[in-house]
């Protein structure tokens, strides 16, 4: 819940996919061609933008039992990126919430302890299990 409200208020988030993309169990991956996905601190979050019309979320009435098949869905832990550093090295981090519009519900994916001020990304592995048929990725600075 903290993720959204920090979204809300402090989002500045970079569309990393121009248009909607799967993202299968056998994972996607996403190079940073533009030089974007830096941290500014520890609050910067990895966001998975998912239209409810993509899922049987769609036919539930409310914000509220979105939400809860959102949770039921995609628990903690069941959207895994890989971080890939210049030096190739790496960061795994899984998604830790959610939120939620009219129109789509979102998934924050970042590491426990959050990103280190600075850190920048060459691409992201990103694997969903299960699967999302289409979603849209955005990286988000902020800082906490």
């Amino acid at each position: 819940m903290v993720d959204f409200v920090l979204w809300l208020l402090f989002g500045r988030d970079i569309l990393l996919t121009k248009s909607e993309i799967a993202l299968p169990p056998t994972c996607t991956v996403i190079d940073n061609k533009t030089g974007e996905i830096t941290s500014k601190g520890p609050g910067a979050t990895l966001v998975i933008e998912i239209p409810y019309g993509t899922s049987v979320a769609a036919t539930s009435v409310g914000i509220v039992d979105r939400l809860q098949f959102v949770e039921k869905e995609y628990p903690k832990g069941r959207i895994r990126a890989t971080f890939y550093r210049g030096d190739h090295s790496s960061l795994t981090a899984e998604n830790s919430g959610s939120g939620g519009t009219e129109t789509n519900f979102v998934l924050f994916v970042h590491p426990p302890g959050g990103f280190k001020k600075g850190e920048e990304f060459d691409r992201i592995k990103v694997c969903a299990d299960p699967g999302i048929a289409s979603a849209r990725l955005y990286w988000r600075r902020i800082s906490k």
